[in-house]
């Protein structure tokens, strides 16, 4: 399963996931927070646990960020963490707020073993990791996506999506520590309008386990939409600029 790149009304919540079945104490598991930097004027907040999280059951538990006073019209920020996996891994997420204020920040759940994860982080709106800035290039049956390295950044997740009237799905997608990918075997449609997104983190997102940042940062960013052409060579052609939606909302798979 990946990522549906949808336009909601509301908060946005990004969960990426591995976790144990393993009974743990907090000693075994690592929470950071820090910014989602998504192009707008503020930013949002991103949440990283890492470590033997365990199962978690069918229902999930809750996950809640609190921060200072006046920040997101004064509501928290919850999502739910799911099993997943039956070896160590990790949870990541994103939240788009409705207001962003400077202060601590803290991400607490409660797990069903007991142990209470809390972690508090002081954030400013200045601390944030830069967009990448893709391009897309492509024939009928491959893809091309490349960017500038992002200072700060470890690791990549590229989605190729395609867009439907229907909202829109992603084609192929791939996490790198490179700053380019090519997907092959395509069979893109002729007339049909598809785009690249590039999300940016500071941390080993590549990997199951490592030590997480002390402060999380992670950024997104798209290409321009591109329509397969059959006029001559089979190419991608512009019809819209890059943007990033006010609102939007997705789930992947790790």
């Amino acid at each position: 399963m990946k990522r549906f790149a949808l336009t909601l009304v509301g908060l946005v919540v990004l969960v990426i996931t591995g976790c144990s079945q393993t009974k743990v104490g907090p000693q075994d598991i690592e929470v950071t927070l820090g910014t989602f930097n998504y192009g707008g004027s503020q930013p949002g907040i991103a949440a990283l646990i890492v470590g033997n999280i365990p199962a978690t059951g069918p229902d999930g538990v809750e996950v809640k960020v609190t921060g200072p006073s006046g920040w997101n019209n004064g509501n928290p920020l919850t999502s739910r963490m799911y099993e997943r996996y039956t070896e160590p891994g990790w949870y990541w997420w994103y939240w788009q707020v409705g207001s962003f204020v400077d202060g601590d920040y803290t991400f607490e759940s409660l797990l069903p073993d007991g142990t209470n994860l809390k972690k508090t982080v002081h954030i400013t709106g200045n601390n944030i990791l830069a967009q990448a800035v893709p391009a897309l290039s492509a024939t009928k049956n491959s893809a091309t996506v490349s960017w500038q390295a992002v200072p700060e950044a470890i690791s990549y997740e590229v989605d190729l999506i395609h867009k439907t009237n229907g909202g829109a799905e992603v084609v192929h997608w791939w996490r790198t520590d490179d700053t380019s990918i090519t997907f092959n075997q395509l069979n893109l449609v002729t007339g049909d309008v598809y785009y690249a997104e590039v999300w940016a983190f500071n941390a080993h997102l590549t990997k199951l386990t490592f030590e997480p940042p002390a402060f999380f940062k992670s950024s997104y960013s798209r290409t321009s939409e591109f329509t397969v052409s059959s006029t001559g060579a089979i190419q991608l052609l512009p019809t819209a600029p890059a943007r990033v939606p006010e609102n939007f909302s997705g789930t992947s798979m790790n």
